[in-house]
């Protein structure tokens, strides 16, 4: 694997000399990557998300334990991975994506759940 990077590594410092690119870009490019992503105030989630009676997930719980965002749903806790889109998380077990919805005042009012396998889109709505 370190091997596998080193030489990915090699291969691009390559092809930015061959462009007469800086190097000094990419590192900004990828310093700023981190920070949008780490910038994420992971408190705005937190919360109760209901979907509509009747459907396959009716309610899900967001918290934040030791700076990481979980999800709460039907008896299952799973920590959610970011994707490096703003607002948009991972569900490992369901392999679901969460896109968080923020309103004109950039408040987070609702989530939307997709899960491929189940063909399932689902929109729920933040309790407030």
């Amino acid at each position: 694997m370190k091997l596998l990077v080193c030489s990915s590594l090699f291969f691009t410092i390559f092809a930015l000399r061959q462009m007469e690119l800086p190097i000094t870009t990419t590192t900004k490019q990828i310093h700023q990557y981190q920070l949008v992503t780490d910038s994420v105030n992971y408190a705005d989630y937190v919360g109760n998300y209901r979907g509509p009676s009747g459907s396959p997930v009716e309610l899900i719980a967001i918290e934040v334990k030791d700076g990481k965002l979980f999800a709460s749903a039907m008896g299952q806790v799973s920590e959610l991975s970011p994707t490096g889109t703003t607002d948009v998380f991972m569900e490992p077990n369901y392999n679901a994506k969460m896109q968080f919805v923020r309103n004109d005042q950039k408040v987070v009012t609702k989530m939307r759940l997709v899960v491929e396998a189940m063909q399932l889109d689902l929109e729920l709505k933040k309790e407030q």
